[in-house]
């Protein structure tokens, strides 16, 4: 399964992290690394699927966009409106991370430049 992290604007505007492959365990999040290691196309398709999805829902915001990735294509697997544990990665990789950018969609900002600073692992600890 593969995540794309997607922010939109009161304008309209719409910027998207580098997607990631997530690893799940007994149904929780494990893993996501980035880049997902799968071909452009893919990675740019997600994108695309997912500024699709929050342009058509007309939302604002941040919103995490989980994928399957079949021999088919992708699958939409979920849409969680909302900052998203996938992304967490952002906080510590990226110029701008989701909290930041999510801020900016929903108080009519220009969204920041999402740029990956280099490549990430994100585990997820719960305790």
């Amino acid at each position: 399964e593969i995540s794309v992290i997607v922010a939109r604007g009161m304008d309209g505007q719409v910027a998207a992290f580098d997607p990631g492959l997530n690893v799940h365990q007994g149904g929780i999040l494990r893993s996501t690394t980035v880049p997902c290691g799968l071909p452009g196309r893919v990675t740019t398709d997600a994108v695309l699927i997912a500024a699709r999805i929050a342009a058509a829902l007309d939302y604002v915001g941040v919103m995490g966009v989980e994928l399957f990735v079949t021999p088919q294509g992708l699958v939409v697997n979920e849409i969680a409106p909302r900052v998203h544990n996938s992304g967490h990665w952002t906080q510590a990789g990226c110029a701008v991370d989701q909290f930041e950018q999510h801020i900016r969609a929903v108080a009519g900002l220009p969204l920041g430049d999402g740029k990956r600073y280099a490549d990430v692992v994100m585990e997820n600890l719960i305790g």
